[in-house]
């Protein structure tokens, strides 16, 4: 245990420097969706003992971050939906604490690395800021002593310039300069266990294989207890001493296989993807577009010009940081460029006024990387597809709720799921609940930001598959981010590579992944796992 001679308040468990152990035994964790009770956890048990690395491995849907959140005491649906078990760090029963309790030791005592860094970060305050009240919430520190050791734990992460990252805001850095923050953040409590929830998921090989390395050296460097929780057995073969198996919210037995392997790819077809008839008109079109942040003196995105057809499949792929979220952010005007043209149908959105933008927006619609930020947590399914709908006025409201029921078919989704809310649906529905409702409005253009990434192999592809059919049932023209090149040859005709910035590579997906000409797509290919890496 850390120490606490300077924190804030008693710390709830009292043994000194000794570790303590994280048991979890018979966890029931159930939700009420007013019309039954659905069990998210049943009767799971597991032992982190200290100074290990434990790994809690399964599919998407399984239980494994319900199970984190519980062990904090925030289970979906609240405390009330722990209706049995225990909860013990060392010989403190969690689940009988009270809420101030369980304040105290949050942070101070476990520590939390979540798996989207971009939903669980403010996004209002600069990083710094982040990391001094966080600071000054567990230890009685003045301002500027908080804001010393903010420094250090940027430097800790491995930011080079940790003055610099703390001027920045969330938006403003790649999904693995996120992750570092994340864990800082997690590390400022001085906690003795550390629970990881799917750390890499959202990263490309590169980053991955950083972050994993960051992990280990902390875990060595401060005697930290981890449970790393990831669908990926690689990641967990890697890092966890020992493993429990998690399915369907309960343990599985040692050596019993899963249901579903969680590694394995159905076969594919051999055929590659179409490429687009060179002579087709671009239906989305970026010309020279340049964009940067506020305070930062280099450009996020630089020259770019890319183009995509109707009814093509553009990926785009890159190391983190490379500003791939960028390109897709002003390509939907979520962000402003700083210069270049953004052509939508031929028409110059670059410059239009939000007012000006609006009839044109249903043209144009996005699926992002987690589900569980853009969906709204409070509304069912059924509002939060008929909601882009409402905002174009397209049908009445009989209209409406027709077309509903028709786009979560269209996803391979039963409608009795249309009043349950997000939390009470899987990983892999509620991307399906996403890509429905970017479709709903039939809009000519997709852009898809890394849509599968928290998902396991086998789910991933069968989204894949839907998407593919879906894109060629409507025609869209589809840009398709993400790290996972496996995924791009199976689903792109093209490919484009971007590195700082700027597009370094692009021509057909077998003719550059198979054959690259640049120096860093070597490397993209060969870091990647699969056959290919």
């Amino acid at each position: 245990m850390a120490n606490s001679s300077s924190r804030k308040g008693p710390i709830v468990t009292q043994e000194a420097d000794a570790g303590l152990d994280l048991t979890v035994e018979d966890l029931w964790v159930s939700v009420d969706s007013g019309v039954r009770r659905h069990d998210l956890i049943r009767g799971l048990g597991l032992k982190l003992e200290a100074g290990t690395t434990l790994g809690l491995l399964g599919p998407s849907g399984a239980g494994k971050t319900v199970t984190a959140l519980s062990i904090l005491g925030l289970p979906p649906g609240g405390r009330e939906s722990i209706r049995k078990g225990s909860i013990r760090l060392g010989d403190l029963e969690l689940t009988t604490l009270r809420e101030a309790e369980y304040r105290r030791l949050r942070g101070a005592e476990i520590g939390m690395v979540f798996q989207d860094p971009g939903a669980a970060l403010t996004p209002v305050h600069r990083i710094g800021r982040l990391l001094v009240d966080t600071l000054r919430a567990h230890f009685d520190l003045g301002r500027d002593e908080a804001t010393e050791r903010a420094l250090g734990l940027l430097a800790e992460v491995g930011f080079p310039d940790p003055a610099l990252t703390s001027q920045a805001y969330v938006h403003e850095l790649s999904g693995g300069m996120r992750q570092r923050v994340m864990i800082a953040l997690a590390l400022a409590g001085e906690p003795s266990v550390l629970i990881a929830d799917e750390p890499t998921s959202a990263l490309d090989a590169i980053a991955q294989d950083e972050i994993l390395g960051l992990i280990e050296s902390i875990r060595s460097r401060r005697s930290l207890s981890i449970l790393l929780i990831s669908h990926d057995p690689h990641v967990i073969g890697r890092m966890a001493d020992r493993t429990v198996a998690i399915e369907a919210g309960a343990a599985r037995a040692a050596g019993e296989p899963p249901a579903r392997p969680l590694t394995a790819r159905k076969p594919r077809k051999e055929t590659q993807p179409e490429t687009s008839d060179p002579s087709a008109e671009p239906v989305l079109e970026l010309k020279s577009l340049y964009a940067t942040y506020p305070k930062r003196p280099e450009w996020a995105i630089a020259d770019i010009s890319l183009s995509v057809a109707r009814g093509e499949m553009l990926g785009l792929v890159g190391e983190s940081g490379c500003g791939k979220t960028t390109l897709a952010r002003c390509s939907l005007r979520i962000m402003d460029p700083s210069a270049g043209q953004i052509l939508l149908g031929g028409t110059d959105i670059s410059s239009l006024t939000q007012r000006e933008l609006r009839p044109l927006r249903r043209r144009i619609s996005a699926v992002f990387q987690n589900p569980g930020s853009s969906l709204n947590p409070r509304h069912s399914v059924a509002r939060i597809l008929e909601a882009p709908l409402a905002a174009h006025r397209i049908g009445d409201r009989a209209a409406r709720k027709r077309r509903v029921g028709t786009a979560l078919d269209s996803v391979g989704l039963a409608r009795g799921l249309l009043e349950r809310r997000p939390r009470e649906l899987s990983g892999g529905q509620q991307q399906r609940v996403a890509l429905a409702r970017a479709l709903v409005i039939e809009p000519e253009v997709l852009i898809c930001d890394e849509p599968f990434t928290a998902l396991d192999i086998p789910l991933r592809d069968q989204l894949t598959d839907l998407l593919l059919e879906l894109q060629a049932q409507h025609r869209l023209a589809c840009l398709f981010i993400a790290h996972d090149l496996d995924v791009i040859r199976q689903i792109a005709g093209r490919v484009a590579v971007m590195r700082h910035g700027r597009i370094i590579e692009t021509g057909s997906t077998a003719a550059v992944l198979d054959s690259p000409a640049h120096r860093f797509t070597r490397e993209l290919v060969k870091a990647s796992p699969g056959p290919h890496g």
